[in-house]
């Protein structure tokens, strides 16, 4: 059967603090989804490909917020957040 990957949630707000970086997206209705993975990179041209980036969290689908606190001061770095399906598409 063909299988459609659940949407990406969009990130909504970022928020830089000491030494920590905040995310927010939306909160995702759908039943079927059982996971967020947060992944990251450290090159805008890493962050063009998931299988580039490192995943770095999952948490589970009622958040709408997560906190990075390994970050170095100064240094960018490129997130991307999906979500897992119940048969675990990404």
């Amino acid at each position: 059967p063909q299988v459609t990957p659940p949407q990406a949630p969009v990130i909504t707000k970022v928020v830089g603090g000491d030494q920590q970086i905040s995310l927010y997206w939306n909160v995702s209705f759908d039943p079927a989804i059982t996971e967020y993975r947060i992944y990251r990179a450290e090159t805008e041209e890493a962050s063009k490909d998931i299988r580039l980036m490192r995943q770095i969290s999952s948490i589970g689908p009622f958040e709408v917020t997560w906190t990075d606190t390994e970050v170095v001061a100064r240094k960018k770095y490129f997130y991307r957040i999906t979500k897992v399906g119940l048969l675990r598409y990404e």
